[in-house]
C-alpha cells in the first residue's frame, strides 16, 4: 500500500498521479500551508472565481513537468539522438520534486509580499536607519540590524525561501529524509532539485550540471520548471490555465501540443544539451506570451487589485515590530506559520497601540471597500525608475499648491508589463528544430510576421489618493500631468498637451469647432 500511487481529481488537467514520494513531501504542514496562501492574492477582492490557493498550482505544476520529462524520454525521433539515454529515472523524480516544491516560499498573498511587501519593508528599515543616525547618539546595534536586514531583503526572492523550506521540510518532517535516501537521493540530487527551482542558465551561476555518459550537459532539466532562458516552462502552463479558468478568461496557448513537440538537442558548438521545440510552434509560442500580457493587463496589474495590495502591505509594514516579517522570511520555523490568515489574526488583535489600531483600520477599509483612489495613470517615453516615484508624491503635492493634498496620502506607483524579458523578445531565445531534425536554430521575429509587437515590455504610472473621504481627484491630476511631462516623449506630449487644450475649451467650444 505504501507503494501505490495516489491520485487527485483536478479541474484543469483531470486526474492526477503521483508517485508516493510526492505524496509524502504533499502530506507535511510545509506543503499543506500553501492551502492557505491565495495564488493570485489580492485578486480575490476584485474577481470572485479567483480563490485558488498555492496548494493546486503545485500539483498542477508537478504533473505537467512530470508529463514533459517523461515525453522527453520517450521521444526518439532520431537515432542520433536517443533521449532514453539523456532522461534517467533519477532525473525525473527530481525534476517532479522540484516542480511540487517549487512555491513552498511564498508569503501571505503570494507575489504581493515578495514584491510590494519586500520593497516597503527596505524602506522601512532605511528610514529607521536615517533616524538612529540623526540621534545625538547612536544606537549601534540597532543600526547594524537595520542595515543586516536591508543587505538580506535586496537579494531574496521567493525562491530562495522554497529552497530553504525544502531542507527545513526534509529535515522536520519524520521519515521524510529516510524516503529519500531509500529513492537514493541524496546531498547532490537535494541541490540539483533545489537549482531547478532556483532556474539557471549557462554563464548564470556556477553549478555542477548533471552530465550525460557522453560528457554532454544536461541543460535541459533546468529549462522544464523554471525557464530563465526564454521563460517557457510548465510553471506558467499551470498557472495560465488555472487563472484564466478561475478568472472566467479565456486563454488559446495549447501547452499540451506544446509538450508534444519538444525535444532534446546539443546547441551548436557546444555540449550543452537543451530543450527544442518544433518550428511548427512559433505562432503558438508567440500566444503563450500574449497570454501572459493580456492576463497582467485584465487582472494582475489591475488598478484595484494593486490598490488592495498597497493597503494591505501598508497594514503589514506598520506591525514589523510586532510581526518581525523581515526575521521570519529568513526563520523557516517561523515563516512555516506565516501564511494569508495573518490578515484576519492582525483583525482580531485586540492590542490598542496606535500602529496596531491603524493596522486594523486599513484592513478594514478594504472589508468595506474604502480603497485607496485611483486618479490617473500614463505610459512614459522613457522608464520611471524607482528612486523617482519615492520622490513623486512630494514633488506632486508641490504642483497642487494648495494646503489640501498633503503628499503623504498620495501614493505614485508603477506597473511593468511585457513577455518577461524586459526590453528582449524571449522568442528569439527558443531553440528550434525542424522536422528532419537537423542542426537546431532560432527564429526572428521578421521571419514569421511584420504584425507581431516591436517592443516587448512596456511601464504604466499610477496615481492614488489614500483618503477616501476627502474629493480632490481634479487638482490631483492636473498636477499629475504636469509631473509627467519630464517622461513623456515630444509626440506624447503634443498629443496630451492637446487634449488638454480641448477640455480648458468646454464642451460648447468642441461642438462649434467640429462644426
Amino acid at each position: 500500500m505504501a507503494n501505490e500511487k495516489v491520485g487527485f481529481n483536478d479541474p484543469i488537467h483531470g486526474y492526477l498521479e503521483f508517485d508516493p514520494l510526492l505524496l509524502k513531501i504533499i502530506h507535511t504542514p510545509y506543503f499543506q500551508r500553501m492551502k492557505d496562501i491565495k495564488q493570485l492574492g489580492a485578486s480575490y477582492w476584485i474577481f470572485p472565481g479567483a480563490s485558488h490557493n498555492r496548494f493546486e498550482h503545485s500539483l498542477g505544476t508537478a504533473h505537467l513537468a512530470g508529463m514533459m520529462i517523461e515525453r522527453l524520454r520517450d521521444v526518439s525521433d532520431h537515432k542520433e539522438y536517443d533521449h532514453k539515454e539523456y532522461v534517467t529515472p533519477k532525473d525525473i523524480l527530481c525534476v517532479k520534486i522540484a516542480a511540487l516544491c517549487h512555491d513552498l516560499g511564498h508569503g501571505p498573498f503570494s507575489h504581493v509580499f515578495e514584491k510590494t511587501m519586500k520593497n516597503k519593508l527596505i524602506e522601512y528599515h532605511e528610514s529607521e536607519i536615517e533616524k538612529l543616525s540623526n540621534q545625538p547618539i547612536t544606537n549601534k546595534e540597532k543600526c547594524d540590524y537595520h542595515e543586516e536586514c536591508v543587505k538580506k531583503l535586496k537579494v531574496w526572492e521567493h525562491e530562495d525561501a522554497s529552497c530553504a523550506m525544502f531542507d527545513y521540510m526534509i529535515e522536520k518532517t519524520e521519515g521524510l529524509k529516510k524516503a529519500f535516501e531509500e529513492r537514493n537521493l541524496k546531498e547532490k540530487e537535494r541541490k540539483l532539485i533545489k537549482n531547478i527551482i532556483m532556474g539557471i542558465k549557462p554563464g548564470e551561476k556556477a553549478t555542477q550540471v548533471p552530465f550525460t555518459e557522453d560528457g554532454k550537459e544536461k541543460w535541459f532539466l533546468f529549462e522544464i520548471v523554471a525557464n530563465k532562458v526564454n521563460e517557457i516552462d510548465c510553471d506558467k502552463f499551470d498557472y495560465f490555465a488555472r487563472d484564466c479558468h478561475n478568472l472566467g478568461m479565456k486563454s488559446n496557448f495549447d501547452h499540451l501540443r506544446y509538450i508534444n513537440n519538444i525535444s532534446i538537442m546539443p546547441k551548436p558548438e557546444t555540449n550543452e544539451l537543451h530543450l527544442c521545440v518544433r518550428d511548427k510552434l512559433v505562432f503558438n509560442i508567440y500566444e503563450l506570451f500574449h497570454t501572459r500580457w493580456s492576463l497582467h493587463h485584465r487582472a494582475y496589474q489591475h488598478k484595484t487589485t494593486k490598490a488592495i495590495e498597497e493597503m494591505i502591505t501598508d497594514a503589514f509594514v506598520l506591525l514589523e515590530d510586532k510581526y518581525k516579517f523581515s526575521e521570519a522570511i529568513f526563520d523557516m520555523e517561523k515563516y512555516a506559520m506565516l501564511t494569508d490568515s495573518i490578515f484576519y489574526e492582525i483583525l482580531r488583535c485586540e492590542d490598542t497601540d496606535e500602529k496596531t489600531m491603524e493596522a486594523q483600520n486599513i484592513l478594514k477599509r478594504i472589508q468595506q471597500r474604502n480603497l485607496y483612489k485611483f486618479y490617473d495613470e500614463f505610459q512614459p517615453g522613457k522608464k520611471v525608475k524607482d528612486e523617482d516615484l519615492k520622490k513623486a508624491p512630494k514633488e506632486i503635492a508641490k504642483l497642487c499648491n494648495s494646503t489640501e493634498v498633503d503628499a503623504k496620502e498620495l501614493l505614485v506607483s508603477a506597473v511593468n508589463i511585457g513577455f518577461g524579458q524586459e526590453e528582449k523578445n524571449p522568442v528569439e531565445s527558443v531553440i528550434f528544430y525542424d522536422k528532419d531534425l537537423k542542426t537546431p536554430f532560432s527564429i526572428r521575429r521578421d521571419e514569421v510576421s511584420k504584425m507581431l509587437p516591436q517592443e516587448f515590455t512596456e511601464q504604466f504610472v499610477r496615481v492614488y489618493d489614500k483618503n477616501f473621504k476627502k474629493d480632490r481627484k481634479q487638482i490631483v491630476v492636473d498636477s499629475f500631468k504636469k509631473w509627467q511631462k519630464k517622461y513623456l516623449s515630444d509626440n506624447q506630449w503634443t498629443s496630451v498637451a492637446g487634449v488638454t487644450a480641448l477640455a480648458m475649451m468646454g464642451a460648447a467650444a468642441i461642438v462649434k469647432l467640429i462644426r
